[in-house]
């Protein structure tokens, strides 16, 4: 109660969490001491701490539980959420909704299958990060060195047209090299491919004449 308060009200101090550890530690062993544990253990533990010791209040205070119980409730497995007398499973509980057609008769059958938790597979990344510097052209030239994300799987084209997108500098206006202390080392054309070029390389953007590409 007083961690969420503090955090409520910005007046949140590490003590607050420890404080909190000591608590757990002494109503379930498994997490006495400095191990890691798994999140979404701890998570579904917690719940059912909080939902048993509301029930457990609601009984000893004679009230009537925040929803009555009725027949068509739903028992899920797992922790101990018998009926909605709290508002754990309000807030917390889902339900997936399966249904079978029969080929025949067109029939549909629902069924409906409570769960508290859902695992969802991590989105595989389909862009990474490059910097480019481009290097302006004309009397008053100076460089900007950007951030852009590219493609996976693509050719140094892709790599023209995101950065015009930033500078709007045109692409056949634009030659790409890689370039270090020691003078230049790469050059690059639209039909190279993009996994050739690493995140640690340093890619300038050298902005040029149209007449310059287009010989």
């Amino acid at each position: 109660m007083h961690l969420v308060q503090a955090l409520w009200t910005l007046k949140y101090t590490p003590q607050h969490s420890r404080d909190f550890k000591t608590i757990v530690s002494k109503k379930a062993l498994q997490y006495w001491g400095n191990s890691q544990h798994d999140a979404q253990e701890f998570l579904l533990w917690l719940l059912d701490r909080v939902h048993e010791d509301l029930k457990h209040l609601v009984k000893q205070s004679g009230q009537p539980p925040l929803k009555p119980p009725s027949e068509t409730d739903i028992v899920p497995e797992g922790p101990s959420f018998p009926v909605c007398s709290t508002f754990v499973p309000e807030l917390f509980q889902a339900q997936y909704r399966s249904f079978l057609t029969c080929p025949h008769c067109q029939k549909q059958s629902n069924t409906f299958n409570p769960f508290f938790c859902i695992s969802l597979p991590i989105p595989l990344p389909h862009t990474r990060p490059l910097y480019v510097t481009i290097v302006y052209q004309g009397k008053c030239s100076h460089c900007m060195r950007i951030g852009v994300a590219v493609s996976l799987a693509g050719t140094i084209a892709r790599l023209w047209e995101t950065a015009f997108m930033v500078t709007k500098v045109p692409t056949d206006q634009i030659v790409l090299r890689e370039m270090y202390y020691d003078g230049f080392h790469r050059s690059f054309c639209d039909t190279d491919n993009l996994e050739t070029v690493h995140g640690s390389d340093c890619i300038f953007d050298f902005e040029t004449p149209e007449i310059f590409r287009s010989e």
